[in-house]
């Protein structure tokens, strides 16, 4: 799975890439963290 975010600048960030298998529910702290990160850089 690759999980991507497209900002209306143009930037695009590659949040995380990993198996099904690894991962079948991310924990809701790691999306979270990765909300913060784009939103405040």
């Amino acid at each position: 799975m690759i999980y991507y975010n497209t900002l209306d600048d143009g930037t695009i960030w590659l949040l995380i890439v990993y198996t099904k298998a690894k991962f079948d529910n991310l924990p809701a702290t790691l999306l979270n963290q990765l909300k913060e990160e784009i939103e405040h850089g």
